[in-house]
């Protein structure tokens, strides 16, 4: 989450260097999300960011889903190793009436 990157960071040019975005991308993102939320995450300077009372109170939620995320990203690339060390194997009820001697 970008939010949650720029947090921690307090600098838009460093945090979107970060991410592999423009300055621009990364603010358009903040903005965006400030307008669904109603409300400011950051309170802006020319050289530093610092999150509003909202800010701070929503960090640790994002911080949390996002490691939610990476635990689900991790389960399921666990999950799909395993499938591919794994045979499958189809039979056909024919096959259970065939007696051998």
């Amino acid at each position: 989450m970008n939010s949650v990157a720029l947090a921690e960071n307090g600098n838009y040019l460093e945090t979107a260097a970060d991410l592999f975005i423009s300055q621009s991308s990364l603010s358009k993102h903040i903005i965006t999300l400030e307008k669904e939320l109603g409300y400011p995450l950051f309170e802006r300077t020319t050289r530093k960011v610092k999150l509003t009372m909202g800010g701070s109170m929503l960090l640790p939620y994002a911080q949390n889903i996002l490691q939610q995320w990476a635990s689900y990203m991790e389960a399921y690339a666990r999950t799909t190793r395993a499938k591919k060390n794994m045979i499958s194997i189809a039979l056909n009820h024919a096959i259970n009436s065939i007696q051998c001697n």
